[in-house]
């Protein structure tokens, strides 16, 4: 029969074979998961590279360009951005209680 996918046989072999292994893990898995007499835990490779991974981050990070800028903009520019905010906002408060356009509301603690 002709193959009209164009792919060459021996990639679609290399995608079998391992489809086939992907099917044995699977398989030892839930022969694992499903034996009632099991007397650990089920250790999976694979959440247990993510797991590494995620404990070891900060031995490998590498600051380029992209982190600190989003370093920057994360821990930086939030704080300022807010004392900016509210020192403004007091100032104009101030401003408006000392024209007299807003009287200043009543504080029980200065009182």
């Amino acid at each position: 029969m002709a193959d009209y996918t164009g792919i060459p046989s021996d990639v679609k072999r290399a995608e079998f074979e391992r489809a086939e292994i992907r099917n044995q893990l699977r398989r030892e898995f839930q022969r694992q998961r499903q034996n009632p007499h099991i007397t650990g835990r089920i250790e999976e490779p694979a959440v247990q590279r993510w797991a590494m991974a995620r404990a070891q981050g900060y031995s490998y990070f590498k600051a380029t360009p992209k982190t600190s800028i989003l370093g920057f903009l994360v821990i930086v520019v939030p704080p300022v951005s807010l004392f900016a905010l509210f020192h403004y906002d007091r100032k104009r408060r101030e401003e408006m209680y000392d024209k007299g356009v807003q009287q200043r509301p009543y504080n029980l603690l200065s009182a």
